[in-house]
């Protein structure tokens, strides 16, 4: 009769559990921020332009219904340009050996963390505002779903492929995880001892 180990799942108290509060996040690249403004003027001149045809051909239900409904989108477009102003500075990333974390919002505030042994498939976009910038996005999928349950936006495009490729590898070969982060404090010390 073979031994079975007893299945363990021991409770912890909230007060020693650890926390990546405190850990040096990275910062989305803030040319992204002008990606996000241009998408905005984007939006806006599409409404204003649907507002002029409308006026051009049809003046009486442009003026008075046209105009508030036109005031109010302008409001909500203001509202929503203000909003991201005010939510970029939030919004940071952080890869550690076993997982990534994205972080963002003040009034919602949200983070979303995936252990990177549970990741399926990484892949890497790019729109065309993006590609003029130099910027990419990956969406990182775990099993059972076809939406990305992580998106980093606004990274440098090498910076996402370069991740891309890490996460898959560390994804595929989960043994060598503990090899990166050796190597990765080794040559820390390296760098340290050289200063």
């Amino acid at each position: 009769m073979s031994e079975h180990s007893a299945f363990e799942n021991q409770s912890l108290e909230s007060t020693f559990l650890p926390s990546f509060q405190g850990i040096p996040t990275e910062r989305i690249e803030k040319k992204y921020l002008t990606v996000l403004l241009i998408q905005k003027a984007i939006q806006f001149a599409i409404v204003l332009g649907i507002w002029f045809g409308v006026y051009r051909f049809n003046p009486e239900v442009a003026i008075m219904p046209g105009t508030l409904i036109l005031g109010g989108l302008l409001t909500i477009w203001a509202i929503s340009t203000v909003f991201i102003l005010v939510v970029f500075p939030t919004r940071k990333f952080l890869v550690r050996s076993h997982d990534v974390t994205y972080e963002y919002g003040r009034l919602f505030y949200t983070v979303t963390t995936i252990p990177i042994n549970r990741i399926q498939h990484v892949s890497l976009g790019q729109s065309p505002l993006e590609q003029l910038f130099h910027l990419a996005h990956l969406n990182i999928y775990t099993a059972g779903g076809n939406q990305a349950d992580l998106t980093l936006p606004g990274l440098k495009y090498q910076i996402a492929e370069n991740l891309k490729d890490h996460l898959l590898f560390l994804a595929k070969n989960p043994d060598e995880i503990d090899l990166a982060v050796e190597k990765q404090i080794h040559k820390a010390e390296s760098e340290d001892g050289l200063v």
